[in-house]
């Protein structure tokens, strides 16, 4: 039950939608933890319907320098690995790249986002 860190209000905020089972989501990890110690402000969002002792010890494992949580059902649908937390996850990894206002400026593979950023 932890509470997820506010939206930045001073920058940037990149969301990193990922999970334990996949491979590409686990090469992110190096490039997230640099932007995060260079500032921006990364969380990592795991998809629904894995226990939370599975999520930690791979983010652990992994050595993610940034919080991880474990996004909830969409609302009135279950669980759906392309609806996480109200966001659209149309592939694993995703990210979401949002301004201080709460704009949703890209979405898709990291490195997609960081073009646009």
């Amino acid at each position: 039950g932890k509470t997820l860190p506010k939206i930045s209000r001073e920058g940037k905020t990149l969301l990193h939608f990922w999970a334990v089972w996949c491979g590409p989501c686990k090469n992110d990890v190096p490039i997230l933890n640099k932007l995060s110690k260079n500032g921006l402000n990364v969380i990592g969002v795991h998809s629904p319907g894995t226990q939370a002792a599975e999520v930690q010890a791979i983010a652990s494992d992994s050595e993610m320098n940034y919080p991880v949580f474990i996004g909830i059902e969409a609302k009135g649908i279950g669980v759906r690995p392309d609806r996480i937390s109200g966001f659209p996850v149309p592939m694993f990894p995703c990210s979401v790249l949002i301004d201080d206002d709460g704009t949703v400026l890209a979405v898709g593979s990291l490195s997609d986002v960081l073009q646009a950023k």
